[in-house]
This record gives structure tokens, sequence and C-alpha cells, in this order.
């Protein structure tokens, strides 16, 4: 990927930047005049089966039957997100041995919100400790990966360990999810983007040595937008105030990049 030498990438950046800032003080839409959204109808059983039936696939001793289980599982809705259900999804991600299961029960966690944030705050540790203690390039590190940016911004906590040892992950595949999540989830409501995920974005992952990375890491970059300089409220108006010391920091690893 090239740039004009007459507009190097850090200027492009900080024009992105400033436009991002310059989007958030436009007027939101009146919801008043969005259309309404019919009410979905979830089933109440699928292929002959309820969800107690599904739950007990679940421990089959066939690997076929609980994968099909766990990936059936977010298709019941609302069901799906009660105590019972996330139990066994937090006891199965423990617990499963075969890779392709762990790979739908993981899918299948991030597919459903469960009612107790109790039970989706050990989802979120049980995947960083599947990333922090993942086998270099193998199936289960990436696929947590994966699930922790279905948590967006409830997903904070997991940065520390994203920003860790995974960036040099041997899998490219691994590294480009990891700059897509970070992303995902490194963007708070109050304090605006986390500046670990923007260090570990510009630094490593946009000087890394595959270009489908390089890419996902310039894009995250955009997204997250600038450091703030501030604390703002959920429902503030106009433009964010940027912290200038730590955007010069971004801006100086894409320099050096």
């Amino acid at each position: 990927m090239s740039f004009p030498t007459r507009a190097p990438f850090a200027a492009l950046l900080a024009l992105a930047f400033a436009a991002l800032a310059a989007a958030q003080d436009k007027k939101d839409p009146d919801p008043k005049d969005q259309p309404k959204v019919p009410e979905i109808k979830w089933p109440t059983d699928i292929n002959g089966k309820d969800i107690y039936t599904v739950m007990k696939d679940m421990e089959s001793t066939d690997p076929l039957i609980r994968e099909f289980a766990a990936s059936t599982l977010p298709l019941f809705g609302p069901p799906a997100q009660k105590g019972e259900v996330s139990k066994l999804l937090l006891k199965r991600m423990s617990a499963e041995k075969d890779p392709g299961v762990r790979a739908a029960v993981y899918a299948a966690v991030g597919q459903i919100s469960f009612d107790a944030e109790a039970d989706n705050k050990e989802a979120l540790r049980l995947l960083v400790q599947a990333v922090d203690l993942g086998q270099t390039g193998g199936i289960t590190r990436l696929n947590a990966v994966q699930t922790i940016a279905t948590f967006g911004p409830r997903g904070e906590s997991a940065i520390t360990v994203l920003t860790g040892a995974v960036v040099n992950d041997i899998s490219y595949t691994t590294r480009q999810s990891v700059a897509r999540t970070l992303a995902h989830i490194g963007f708070n409501e109050t304090t605006g983007p986390n500046m670990k995920a923007l260090t570990a974005l510009a630094d490593r992952l946009a000087r890394d040595e595959c270009a489908a990375v390089r890419m996902e890491a310039l894009q995250g970059l955009v997204k997250l937008g600038p450091p703030w300089a501030e604390v703002r409220k959920k429902d503030a108006k106009g433009p964010v105030a940027i912290k200038t010391a730590d955007a010069a920091v971004i801006c100086k690893y894409m320099r050096a990049r």
C-alpha cells in the first residue's frame, strides 16, 4: 500500500481524526421517523427439539452432536440468555476438548448476551485465558480473539492481553483478528479510545509484514479516532477535546512506519 509523497499517512490520519470528531457533532435522526420493526417470534423448537433437548445434546459423547447443539442454541433467542444455558456454555468452554466443538461453543457465546452480567464476565475471562495461554498459530487462540470482538466495549478488559504476546503470533490471520478486535473493544463511551489499543495498532500491527494485518490496523486507527483529553457524559454534544500529547505519540509511530 502506498501514499502520495505530498500527503504522508500521518497527515491523512490526522485529517481522518478531525473528520470523525466533527461527525460526532451531527444531530442524530429522530427515532419517531424510523420505521417500526416487526416483533421477532423466536422458535420454541428446532428440528423437532426444544431448547432443553438441545442442551442435553451439548453433553453427548458424540462431538458432532455437541457441535450442532452449540450452533443451534443461539437460534432460540431470549431463552438462550437464561442462566441454565449460560452456565452450560461456560462449562463447555472449560471442559470441551475437541477444537471444532470448542469453536462452535465460542461462536454461541459470541452470539448470546447472557442475562447475568456475571456470566458475561466469566465468558470473557475464559476467552482471555484462551488467548493468553493458547498455542501460537492455534485455532483455539484465533477463535477466542474473534469471539472477544463480539463483546464490543464490554470487552475492554481484554485489551491488556490482546496487546501482549499475541500480537506476535505466527499466524497472520490471528494478528489480523487481533487488530480487528482491538478496534471493536478499544473505545469507551466516556473516555474515548484506549491508548494501549491505539499504540498496538499504530506500532506493531501497522508495521506487520502482512499487508492484510497492516490494512486492518490502519482501519482500526481510523475507527477508534484520536485519544481524548476529557471524560464525557454519554449524551454530551459538541466536538471532543483531543489529547494532543498522546495523539502525537501515535503519529510518531506512524511516521516511523
